[in-house]
C-alpha cells in the first residue's frame, strides 16, 4: 500500500483486510533513507517469509537511533477479533504475532515474521 520516500516505513494490506505498518527504527526518518534497502514494490504481492526490505543496524546505531522494528495494525478496531503477541526480542523467522480477524474468528492470520 505504501513505501515511504525515506524507506523507513512500509504499509501492507493483508487479504483479510488488516492494514499493517512496518516502521524500521525509531526517529529514522531523519536518516533520509540512507541505511535502508527496499526489496519490494508498490502493489506487489508478498507472503510471510518474503524479504521486503533491510536496514543497516550499525549505521542506524552510529546515527544514535534505535533499531526497534514496529509492526502495527492500523485498522485494529475494524478487523481484529483477537491478537496474541510474542513479547520481547524475537529471532529472524520467528512469529511475532497471531491475529484472529473479526470476519473469520475461527481462523488466525500471522501478522509478521521477525526480520
Amino acid at each position: 500500500m505504501m513505501i515511504a520516500d525515506t524507506k523507513h516505513a512500509i504499509g501492507i494490506k493483508a487479504d483479510d483486510g488488516a492494514e499493517l505498518l512496518i516502521h524500521l527504527g525509531i526517529d529514522t526518518v531523519e536518516l533520509k533513507g540512507a541505511p535502508f534497502e527496499i526489496d519490494t514494490a508498490m502493489d506487489a504481492k508478498v507472503k510471510a517469509g518474503d524479504v521486503i526490505g533491510s536496514m543497516d543496524l550499525d549505521a542506524i546505531k552510529k546515527a544514535g537511533k534505535k533499531t526497534t522494528v514496529i509492526v502495527a495494525i492500523t485498522n485494529t478496531n475494524d478487523v481484529v477479533d483477537h491478537l496474541d503477541v510474542t513479547p520481547g526480542e524475537v529471532k529472524v523467522g520467528e512469529e511475532v504475532a497471531m491475529m484472529t480477524p473479526k470476519a473469520a474468528a475461527a481462523t488466525s492470520t500471522a501478522v509478521g515474521d521477525a526480520e
